[in-house]
């Protein structure tokens, strides 16, 4: 309740009365969702393939504040707000799906939205290509996909929701055997996990990732940053207890780690070796979600709570960088790092918020990422040991090139003009305000919520 008060307090700073009602919607749908009220209960009666689930709190959350900032930036059409409002929807239903074919096809859809965006608003002819990346790995990891949902759908129905999964799971003994059957559905499981780790930034799969950010607009850059890579996530989180019944997925387990900690150091040298500040952010993301996804596979609820917060702390700061990106775009007509200098001498505010935004990516203490990967460090060094050197040097190379990024961007001759003509620096800091706020007191939220529930 607390955070609704907030929001709909925030919207009435906004003097625009369109962007109060957007916020009036999104407050709305958050209440119903994130509280629970007995008319919920009626709406799934009517809709059973939906519900919000513990984890769906999280990325709703997230959801509604991004959104939120989007709207209050407003630098879009009519058109393009109708196409934001259906990529709302879409994310909304997605983390809101307890049906595995329903979410399997909101899953599918956002990122057609994703290739309207490049499309549509991209900048360079070069977008083509990041789109041929970005199609060959959807089609890689959706048909297999598709094939597992279609499969599952066959062998219990078409209503196949979560709690499904382990009535199939207990309807005999051979699946904790070495059987056929066990092997057959333990295949299954990991083309699930294959299929969920093409839309989940790590390291073999990232390719299509930082070429889809710099050919996309900033709007797509917030979405495919702070929400689309949650996307794999979520449905690994979906499928997680599933997982665990099968004899191949811990077989599998000690390469998958091992990857995981090789490919985390392959993704900070690479991210210091970009020109590009888009290419340089969507690699830090790159990083943020190796270390989630290797925290996650230890099998523990604190990794779990670990590695869900570290998400939602990357989806806050990589948008916000990703917006901030789009001022130096807007300023000097080129994405480059080096070309970009000097910007503390003419906008120190917005270089402030700049480097209040490199160090919460680096973990700054009593942030949200500080609380998260400090669960990730324990759960390394109890659960996973062999792997804690490779955590332990990402949060120190981590710290590394953001501040190195701080210093090129803010420090040097400029080689720009120092006017903005009609920049709207007044929404730009609001936004950044809310980003900020909601990263630092998201885990007070929680606690007040826990406490009210």
């Amino acid at each position: 309740m607390l955070s609704l008060i907030l929001l709909v307090a925030f919207s009435f700073l906004i003097l625009d009365y369109l962007y109060l009602i957007y916020l009036f919607i999104f407050c709305l749908v958050y209440l119903v969702g994130f509280l629970n009220f007995s008319y919920l209960v009626i709406w799934l009666y009517k809709f059973p393939s939906f519900c919000v689930t513990d984890i769906g709190y999280y990325f709703i959350f997230l959801l509604i504040v991004l959104f939120v900032c989007l709207f209050v930036l407003g630098f879009f059409n009519t058109s393009l707000v109708f196409l934001l409002f259906v990529v709302f929807f879409v994310f909304l239903h997605f983390f809101m799906s307890i049906n595995v074919l329903y979410m399997f096809l909101y899953f599918e859809f956002s990122f057609v939205v994703i290739y309207l965006f490049v499309v549509l608003w991209g900048y360079n002819p070069e977008r083509l290509e990041s789109l041929s990346y970005f199609l060959i790995y959807s089609v890689c990891g959706s048909f297999p996909l598709f094939g597992v949902v279609s499969i599952f759908i066959f062998y219990v129905g078409s209503s196949f929701c979560f709690d499904c999964i382990f009535q199939l799971l207990l309807a005999g003994s051979f699946f904790y055997s070495f059987s056929s059957y066990s092997w057959f559905f333990s295949i299954y499981s990991l083309i699930v996990i294959l299929g969920f780790f093409f839309k989940f930034p790590i390291w073999g799969f990232h390719s299509w990732l930082p070429k889809v950010h710099v050919e996309a607009p900033y709007f797509g850059s917030v979405l495919l940053a702070g929400l689309m890579v949650k996307l794999g996530l979520y449905g690994i989180y979906f499928f997680y207890s599933f997982f665990l019944f099968f004899n191949l997925v811990f077989l599998f387990f000690c390469f998958l780690i091992s990857y995981l900690c090789v490919s985390l150091i392959i993704s900070n040298f690479c991210t210091v070796r970009q020109l590009d500040i888009k290419s340089y952010i969507a690699y830090s993301s790159i990083v943020h979600m190796g270390l989630v996804a290797i925290s996650f596979w230890s099998g523990s609820l604190f990794s779990v709570v670990g590695s869900l917060l570290l998400s939602v702390s990357h989806g806050f700061v990589s948008s916000s960088l990703f917006i901030s990106t789009n001022f130096f775009y807007f300023f000097s007509g080129t994405r480059n790092l080096y070309l970009n200098r000097g910007y503390l001498y003419s906008y120190s505010v917005f270089v402030f918020f700049w480097f209040l935004f490199l160090v919460i990516n680096s973990s700054i203490p009593f942030s949200l990422g500080f609380f998260s990967e400090l669960s990730l460090v324990y759960v390394a060094v109890n659960s996973l040991f062999f792997s804690s050197f490779f955590v332990c040097f990402n949060l120190f190379f981590c710290g590394l090139y953001c501040i190195y990024l701080y210093i090129v961007v803010s420090h040097g001759f400029s080689f720009f003009s120092s006017s903005l003509g009609s920049f709207g620096f007044s929404s730009l800091y609001f936004s950044f305000l809310l980003l900020i706020f909601f990263n630092y007191f998201f885990v007070l939220f929680l606690m007040i919520f826990c406490s009210i529930t």
